[in-house]
């Protein structure tokens, strides 16, 4: 019988993967598909324009919910132009972000050491992942911001989540 081991850290209140207790001793594989916003990627002409146009209305006007969701989807495109698709490998065993609101950017290096550019990259099996991963050719200056939500979370929600600058 195979398992991993969670252990719950009473100074941190979460749960923390313990390799060594678990049996194998092992990580378990894992891998996350995110979207990184860099700095050379501007949005479209179109989508920029159509955003300043709503975010110029009324306050009353953005506040309304049709309203509203259209600039958070115009938003969500806007990021979407700006960034590229990669694929985390070992993205449990990354350093987990510190600081009071958790929100301290974590090591850079250490995502850039396992990031393969590409969504959907299951065919490629563990191997072929770990070999590709860390050749990306980014550096951290290249990098604006990482979006580790992709989807599951709207354009508002991930500023909540965000280091306020």
């Amino acid at each position: 019988c195979n398992y991993v081991v969670l252990r719950k850290n009473m100074d941190k209140f979460c749960y923390e993967l313990c390799p060594d207790e678990s049996y194998p001793a092992h990580a378990p594989w894992s891998t996350l598909e995110v979207w990184i916003r860099l700095n050379s990627l501007r949005a479209s002409e179109e989508t920029d324009r159509k955003l300043q146009e709503l975010k110029s209305l009324p306050d009353n006007v953005c506040q309304q919910p049709e309203i509203a969701r259209s600039i958070d989807r115009l938003e969500q495109k806007w990021l979407r132009e700006c960034s590229k698709p990669y694929t985390v490998t070992n993205y449990m065993t990354l350093p987990k972000p510190t600081g009071p609101a958790k929100t301290t950017m974590m090591g850079v290096e250490a995502v850039l050491d396992r990031l393969v550019e590409g969504h959907h990259l299951q065919k490629l099996g563990r191997e072929g992942l770990l070999t590709k991963a860390g050749q990306t050719g980014l550096q951290p200056s290249d990098i604006h911001s990482i979006d580790w939500w992709g989807d599951l979370v709207s354009y508002r929600g991930k500023l909540l989540r965000m280091p306020k600058t």
